[in-house]
C-alpha cells in the first residue's frame, strides 16, 4: 500500500503533505506486523481508512475519491486477512492457509508469490506448499 500511496502522489491524486502522513502510518502498521501484532495493525487500519474517508480531508481535495477507493479495497482485504488468525485465508471458501514449505533455492522468491509458477506436484514441490489450516 506504501507504493499506492506514492504512486498517487507522483500522479497528483493525494497531496504530498497527505502522502506522508499516510506513508507514516503504513509504516507504524508494518511495525506492528514485525512485532506481532496483527490485531493493533487492524486497530491502526481501520484509523488509516477513517483518516481517508474523513470528511474535512475530502472537503480539502487531499485525496482523489479513485484513490480513496482503491486504498480501502486494499485495507478492507488485509483487514479481512489480519483478522483471521493471521494467516493466508481463501475468501471465497472461508478457509485459512500456512505456509508449509518455503521456496527452493533455486527459485528467487520476491516475497509476492507462494509458487513458481509451475503446476501439478513438480511445480509444488519446486516453489512453497500451502496447505488448510485445521481448526
Amino acid at each position: 500500500m506504501t507504493e499506492l500511496v506514492r504512486r498517487y502522489v507522483a500522479s497528483k491524486e493525494i497531496k504530498p503533505a497527505f502522502g506522508k502522513e499516510l506513508s507514516y502510518r503504513l509504516q507504524i502498521i508494518n511495525r506492528l506486523l514485525d512485532e506481532n501484532k496483527p490485531k493493533d495493525a487492524v486497530t491502526y487500519m481501520q484509523d488509516f481508512l477513517a483518516h481517508i474517508h474523513d470528511p474535512a480531508v475530502q472537503a480539502q481535495g487531499l485525496i482523489s475519491a479513485s484513490a480513496v477507493s482503491v486504498l480501502d479495497s486494499y485495507a478492507q482485504v488485509l483487514i479481512h486477512a489480519w483478522s483471521d488468525g493471521w494467516g493466508l485465508s481463501n475468501l471465497v471458501l472461508g478457509q485459512s492457509y500456512t505456509i508449509s514449505k518455503p521456496a527452493a533455492n533455486n527459485y528467487s522468491d520476491s516475497g509476492n508469490e507462494l509458487t513458481n509458477g509451475q503446476f501439478g506436484i513438480d511445480g509444488m514441490a519446486k516453489g512453497a506448499v500451502v496447505s488448510p489450516t485445521t481448526p
